[in-house]
């Protein structure tokens, strides 16, 4: 866990008060370090581990301006600050191993909690018609306590008594009352002369006279009657899924309400991948290519605004004879397109360009663009995302081309063809369109054509184009 504070100064904080299990505090600070120090993160300027008694608490002290959300996603990218923990779910399914996904393994779960509840259920069941068996034979000798006292008396031993109780024909003889608390499955059979089983006989046996002229038949149907209704339930879920499932359905609400407490991690639909734009802050810049191919970036607070007769600053060094031949504002994740003489273009990313002060001259496009030897760039267009606008494209011949800005959304390392050209036909230049709009066309020698956008046809990437200006021989 982590969250970000600002100090008085305004400089933001990140402070870590938890972290992975089995991570160690010095091994996340020790990885901070090393990735500030090789340039990974570099908008760190300190890392302090205030933890004490009371808990954790590493305090990541950030540079001026630094983007507190990109400095979190590079610490989880480059540390273990983030850790991830597989898990293989094996289980025997009819003694055999398997690996089952989620549903299975629910599913093979709520299998296994039916059978433990129809084994516990099935005993509770031969538990309670056992002791509802020697209840009924105990109500059975209250009814009848003065016959029973005496044959257990003028018995010679515990056989002869027990062989004397089995043999002997005993009534529910007591009041009306009594009759009321009792089932009336067992009034009926209790009414016609019943004789004792071994096990009833014994248990009677077993206990001390005293004892047995103590029991109350009241108290022994009350418990008679608790314990059938328990047999009927019991029977019930086992005779009846859904009642089964109910009862799992209220253990686990049992349990919930036993050992819950405040979940101390977060279920999220995904865990996503970072890309390489988490890692980068997103601002403005000023981006300049000069003739001689060399590029850089500037973020635009690096400007001020001047008044209209201001002598402006110093945007680049150069070597002689080299000039600004183009320069845009961007956003660090933005697209360019790079338009190449021969119809190709290039695909790049705006942070790919090495950010730079303003004296610096840049560095050389060749880098970063796998170009060929005889290609030049004759555009450079930013776009956010490859939408439904247009990308117009004209040559040296007048031919002009419209094609979906999208055409051009699947780069490739060498580049694509950006549209096709016949003979020695170059690429002047290339603009992006909104479909409604004007074009205007002009010649080196001063002429020049408008027309609306709409009288040219879209057509494919690769496409040729059509006539866009008729120009004069030479």
């Amino acid at each position: 866990l982590l969250h970000t504070e600002q100090t008085r100064g305004g400089k933001n904080q990140i402070v870590i008060t938890e972290i992975p299990y089995q991570v160690l505090k010095s091994t996340i600070i020790e990885r901070t370090a090393e990735m500030v120090k090789n340039g990974k993160i570099p908008d760190i300027s300190d890392v302090q581990d205030h933890s004490d008694r009371t808990g954790m608490r590493i305090v990541v002290d950030l540079k001026r301006g630094a983007e507190p959300q990109v400095v979190i996603n590079q610490l989880y990218r480059y540390t273990s600050l983030q850790s991830t923990f597989s898990i293989i779910n094996i289980a025997l399914v009819n003694r055999a191993p398997r690996t089952l996904g989620i549903r299975d393994m629910l599913w093979y779960f709520l299998e296994h909690r039916k059978e433990v509840i129809s084994r516990r259920t099935t005993f509770l069941l031969r538990r309670a018609r056992q002791r509802a068996h020697i209840l009924e034979g105990l109500i059975l000798a209250v009814a009848d306590i003065d016959r029973i006292i005496e044959l257990v008396k003028t018995s010679p031993d515990v056989p002869a008594a027990k062989t004397a109780l089995m043999a002997l024909k005993l009534l529910l003889t007591e009041a009306a009352t009594v009759r009321k608390l009792l089932p009336a499955a067992f009034v009926a059979r209790a009414s016609q002369p019943q004789s004792l089983t071994g096990v009833q006989a014994d248990q009677i046996l077993a206990m001390q006279l005293r004892r047995l002229t103590g029991l109350e038949i009241e108290k022994l149907a009350g418990d008679y009657t608790r314990l059938v209704e328990e047999i009927t339930g019991y029977e019930a879920i086992l005779n009846n899924e859904n009642l089964l499932l109910d009862v799992i359905r209220e253990d686990i609400y049992e349990l919930k309400e036993r050992y819950g407490d405040e979940r101390r991690t977060q279920i999220v639909g995904e865990i996503g991948e970072f890309n390489i734009e988490d890692l980068i802050a997103e601002e403005d810049v000023a981006v300049t290519l000069s003739h001689e191919g060399y590029i850089k970036r500037i973020p635009v607070d690096n400007y001020r605004r001047q008044g209209r007769g201001g002598r402006g600053i110093i945007g680049s060094d150069k070597k002689e004879g080299d000039f600004i031949e183009q320069v845009f504002v961007a956003s660090t994740h933005d697209y360019m397109l790079f338009f190449m003489n021969n119809g190709r273009m290039y695909w790049q990313k705006v942070y790919d360009v090495p950010s730079m002060t303003r004296q610096s001259k840049g560095r050389a496009i060749v880098n970063l663009l796998h170009m060929h030897r005889d290609e030049r760039i004759c555009a450079v267009i930013a776009v956010r995302e490859f939408d439904d606008r247009f990308l117009v494209t004209a040559t040296r011949r007048g031919q002009i081309k419209k094609t979906r800005l999208a055409a051009y959304a699947n780069p490739r390392r060498g580049g694509i063809q950006a549209t096709g050209l016949a003979g020695d036909d170059l690429v002047l230049g290339a603009a992006i369109t909104k479909g409604n709009d004007e074009i205007v066309l002009g010649t080196r020698n001063g002429m020049a054509i408008r027309f609306k956008e709409t009288n040219v046809r879209t057509m494919g990437r690769t496409a040729a184009g059509v006539r866009g200006i008729r120009l004069r021989a030479g």
